[in-house]
């Protein structure tokens, strides 16, 4: 999720341009038509090549399910197709995603053998540094204290929903350190070493102690294929837990 900049004093607006670019969607901006990578948010063609959207980054891809536990009071966007259906109830990739062997459009190879080419990562990016979080690893620890860079952060995993989000540690001027992930009802708690505070892990708001009612701040992070991840970040740094 990025946000949109001004152009000649109006908000750029983008569309899906039908190209991929190393197998990832391409998009183009209808004020100046140049093309821009949707994973780094860099434009890679036109009159703004080289200009990098600003992230935004609260993007977390989870089920429906654990949204609405985690933000009962959300909207939903609804489109309406052209023979009057709703858009997106059928997954037209769900024979790609089912196959462990396919990796994108034109049969990519995956470009590091020491994880499968479909298994899934978290990406945490901070500067220009980037780290991948498999899945196979978070769900034996889920609650990961690490750096990205220079930038501590925290990533939590649910494995329930197949869902991992990261925030960064620093709240003013310390940083914490997280332990205890553990299952409160149908959320997700941990809690700081510092304070002894405790912390709704997947929203990063907390809840109780000293620190009640402060917020985590969320780090740019995608879910994505490993094979993916790896071809357009070659020089990403992989998380595994330690022996």
């Amino acid at each position: 999720m990025y946000a949109r900049p001004l152009h000649r004093g109006t908000p750029l607006t983008f569309g899906v341009s039908g190209m991929l670019w190393k197998d990832s969607l391409i998009m183009y901006d209808r004020q100046t038509r140049s093309l821009w990578s949707h994973v780094t948010g860099k434009a890679v063609t036109g009159p703004l090549r080289g200009t990098v959207l600003t992230v935004y980054p609260t993007a977390m891809q989870t089920t429906w399910e654990q949204w609405r536990r985690l933000h009962p009071g959300t909207l939903v966007l609804s489109k309406r197709g052209r023979l009057g259906g709703l858009e997106g109830t059928h997954d037209v990739y769900e024979d790609y995603f089912r196959s462990e062997t396919r990796l994108g459009i034109f049969s990519t190879r995956n470009p590091d053998a020491s994880l499968p080419g479909k298994e899934f990562v978290l990406g945490v990016s901070a500067g220009a540094a980037r780290s991948a979080y498999p899945f196979r690893h978070l769900s034996v620890q889920p609650l990961v204290n690490d750096r990205v860079g220079a930038e501590p952060v925290v990533v939590v995993f649910a494995k329930g929903s197949a869902t991992a989000t990261a925030f960064s540690r620093r709240l003013g001027n310390r940083t914490l350190e997280f332990r205890e992930l553990r299952a409160a009802g149908e959320d997700l708690q941990m809690t700081d070493a510092q304070t002894g505070s405790t912390w709704r892990a997947l929203t990063g708001v907390a809840v109780a102690g000293k620190l009640k009612g402060e917020r985590l701040g969320p780090v740019p992070a995608t879910m994505a294929f490993w094979f993916a991840w790896r071809q357009i970040y070659p020089a990403t740094a992989v998380w595994k837990p330690k022996p």
